[in-house]
Parts: structure tokens; C-alpha cells; sequence
């Protein structure tokens, strides 16, 4: 069977754009396509990266985003930002935009492949700090920091990609209007306001460099306990379901990380410590475990080696019940099997009888699936369906002690707003003040 999308992309090569020539497809993503392009005033110059807007006479939004995407690269000058070359439109209408091609590997797979202890890793994250940094400076919010959209030239240099979902800050009310759940995002870096559809701010790239400061520890060994309590610290801050108690841009996170390197006791320990002594203050003994210890102790016993492996084994049995259970959901959409009609939502559907059996006694896994299947029902506007799984989800989050601390408040906030779509305020404000006060 053919894909449209490749045929199409084929059909592009050989193509000018400006000055550059298509001479072969490098990527695809969901609006648009890269091609390598030879400069054709200088054939022995490197060859650059051109992107080129998949059908844009049809979709307006997405040339508005293309756009963005052109003037932010333009107003961004910085060595680990990529660069804006050059920019128009191909004989049918189409824009491209052409910039250097960046030949490395993805920041978390040039760590593994390294095999590189944790401080040279966190040096790599400090520069991606700095680039965000510098966005954050000039207003941009990238919105889609992940390691695929990092990589790691030959030279080890890491440079920053992709700002086709960015956002500026002074931006007017159409931009800001994006709807939060039908977003372009990535789910795993994605910060609550973003799965959500609240406003982003540097926090929401803040959150996502928390993500991916856990991804680039796992699996790298730290000097000391010490070093692994004040990365834990400094993750938890990070990746607060709040954005107002994260790190309030990417400079402020570094200077956490430059801390710990330094010998330092960064400023996320320093606040845990203070809600310690103030929670004891308050009730008059010690706190046998607020949240915000709580998740510290989550993500610190994940880190470290020994607890890691055992993480890794509960990894693994949790992805291959995921798999099963995916298996036979795709089992479902073959040809035939729900009838030549049947779509994906009646697909999702007949799965669901398979839930509770297929998670029997693995609360980890199924409460996953579950949040997953609420988010998709939200998305879809079931909101009835999206409440039963979200509910569930938080019952089974209850059972697993060390459920990642970032998924619980998550779930709630999306709780609460599938029941205010469904014209419950006051059952989603009462859910919140549960869920304070459980903290």
C-alpha cells in the first residue's frame, strides 16, 4: 500500500526552493516535510535543511503557525538555537523555510551511546538551558522541548530545534486561542496547563526540561547520595503540577543545576527544607510525609542504582501488560473485525470490556491506560466516558505508593475540567479542595 504522504514527498524532490534544490527527504512531521537541500550558487557548500508546509493553500492555521515558526527563528540569533537561512514559497504556493542542517544524534541516545556519567550529561543540559533561556529573553516559549527536537553534533555541541509550536509571549488573542487538547504537543513532555489547554508561560518550558533532566539521569551514576537527593529536589520543582512553584524560566532551573555541580545546595532543596520545618511548625510534630517529600522520596529512590533496577523490572511488567492489552486492540481494527465502518472510537470502544481483566492485579498499568483513555474520550468530547476512566485512574493511583507524583495532580485537573464541560462547577472546585487538602 502507498502513502500519500511519501508519494507526495517524492514528487518533491528535485524542486527549487530559492536557491536550493530538494535533492532528497529527510522528515517528516505532521504539517510539513525536511528535504536536504543543495545550494545551487555553490554546489560545495554543506547542505541545509529546508522544510517545506504540507498543503498549506488548505489549512490557514497551519500557515499562520509556519509563519511564526519563520519570525521567531528570525528574531532568535543564539549558536545553540538553529538558524533561519533563508525563507519563501515553492512555484505552487508552498513555504519553506531553510536552515542549517544539524547532523548529530538526539541529546538522551548521545548520552546512552556514551555512556556518560552524570555530570557531563547535566553540562549538556546546562547549554539547553541557555538557549531556552535566551528564548525565554525574547518572549518565546518553545512548547515542545523533547530530546528529539536536541541533538548532539559530532563536536558534542547540543543545539535546539523545531519552534513550529512556539509561542510568544506578547502574542494577541488568536495565538493564545489554541485549544489545549487538540494542541500539537508531546504528551510525555507536555506540562499539565498544556494537556489541559490553560495559558503557557517559561514554566511550561521549565516543566519539560524536568522531564528530560529525569530521562538524561536514568541509567547515569552520581557521585553521591547528596548529588541524588538535590537532583530529586531539583526534578520535583521542576515538574510541580503548579506552574507558579516550578522554576519560573530555564535560567533560574540552571542555576539550580550549576549548584549541585559546584558542591552547592541548590534552592530546590532549600525550599523543600522550609516546608519541612513549616509543616512541623504548623502541626506541632514532624511531618511524617508531606507531598512535596513525597515526591522528593518517588523520584529520589528512582535514581537511585540499586531501586533503579527494581524501577526497571516494573517497568518492563507494566509495558508488556500494556502491550497485550494493545495487541488486541489493534487486533480489533484489523479488516473486518468490527465490520468495513468501524472507526477508531468503536475500536477504542469494544477494547475497553478487556480493561479490567487485562490489568488484574497490576494497578500501575492499568491506571495509565485508564488516564489515557480519559484523555482521549476528553478529546473526543465524551466527557461521561473520560470521567468513569479519570475516576478510576485516581482510585488505582491510590494503590501504587510510588506512582510517578506528577500524574496525580494531572489527573485531577483533567477531572475537573471534563466536569466542568459537562456544566459541574462546583463538583470540579470541590475536587480541587480535596485534593489540596490531601497535600
Amino acid at each position: 500500500m502507498t502513502n500519500p504522504r511519501h508519494d507526495a514527498a517524492e514528487r518533491d524532490l528535485g524542486r527549487r526552493a530559492g536557491d536550493y534544490t530538494l535533492i532528497a527527504h529527510l522528515d517528516a512531521g505532521g504539517t510539513g516535510d525536511v528535504f536536504i537541500g543543495r545550494d545551487e550558487r555553490s554546489p560545495e557548500a554543506p547542505t541545509v535543511a529546508v522544510k517545506v508546509l504540507r498543503d498549506a493553500l488548505d489549512n490557514a492555521q497551519a500557515q499562520r503557525r509556519f509563519a511564526r515558526e519563520r519570525d521567531t527563528l528570525a528574531a532568535l540569533e543564539h549558536p545553540l538555537i538553529v538558524g533561519l537561512l533563508a525563507s519563501g514559497a515553492l512555484p505552487d504556493g508552498r513555504p519553506f523555510l531553510v536552515m542549517p542542517r544539524i547532523e548529530g544524534a538526539r541529546i538522551d541516545t548521545h548520552c546512552r551511546v556514551h555512556r556518560l556519567p552524570s555530570r557531563p550529561r547535566i553540562e549538556l543540559l546546562l547549554a539547553v538551558c541557555a538557549a531556552v533561556q535566551h528564548a525565554h529573553s525574547h518572549g518565546v516559549v518553545h512548547r515542545d522541548l523533547k530530546p528529539s527536537n536536541i541533538l548532539v553534533t559530532h563536536a558534542g555541541r547540543p543545539v535546539l530545534l523545531d519552534f513550529g509550536v512556539a509561542k510568544r509571549l506578547d502574542a494577541g488573542a488568536e495565538e493564545s486561542a489554541t485549544t489545549g487538547l487538540a494542541a500539537p504537543m508531546t504528551p510525555r513532555y507536555a506540562s499539565p496547563e498544556q494537556l489541559l489547554g490553560r495559558p503557557t508561560t517559561p514554566a511550561t518550558d521549565v516543566y519539560a526540561l524536568g522531564v528530560l533532566l529525569r530521562t538524561l539521569l536514568d541509567g547515569a551514576t552520581s557521585p553521591s547520595a547528596r548529588q541524588r537527593r538535590h537532583w530529586a529536589a531539583i526534578i520535583a520543582r521542576a515538574t510541580h503540577a503548579e506552574p507558579r512553584h516550578r522554576h519560573p524560566n530555564a535560567g533560574s532551573l540552571a542555576e539550580d543545576l550549576r549548584d549541585v555541580l559546584d558542591g552547592q545546595t541548590p534552592t530546590a532543596t532549600k525550599l523543600l527544607r522550609r516546608a519541612r520545618r513549616a509543616g512541623m511548625q504548623r502541626r506541632g510534630r514532624p511531618v511524617v510525609a508531606t507531598a512535596a517529600a513525597a515526591s522528593i522520596l518517588a523520584i529520589a529512590l528512582t535514581l537511585h542504582r540499586g531501586d533503579a533496577r527494581a524501577a526497571v523490572q516494573r517497568e518492563r511488567d507494566d509495558g508488556l501488560k500494556v502491550s497485550e492489552f494493545l495487541v488486541r486492540l489493534l487486533d480489533r481494527a484489523r479488516p473486518g473485525a468490527l465490520g468495513a465502518d468501524a472507526t477508531l472510537v468503536a475500536t477504542l470502544d469494544a477494547a475497553e470490556v478487556d480493561l479490567s481483566a487485562t490489568f488484574a492485579g497490576a494497578p500501575r498499568s492499568e491506571a495509565r491506560v485508564r488516564m489515557a483513555y480519559g484523555r482521549t474520550n476528553a478529546q473526543l468530547g465524551r466527557w461521561q466516558r473520560a470521567e468513569t476512566h479519570l475516576r478510576r485512574a485516581l482510585v488505582l493511583m491510590e494503590q501504587v505508593p510510588d506512582f510517578h507524583p506528577g500524574s496525580t495532580p494531572y489527573c485531577t485537573q483533567l477531572l475537573q475540567l471534563v466536569l466542568e464541560r459537562q456544566g459541574r462547577p462546583r463538583e470540579a472546585a470541590a475536587l480541587g479542595g480535596a485534593a489540596r487538602r490531601a497535600r
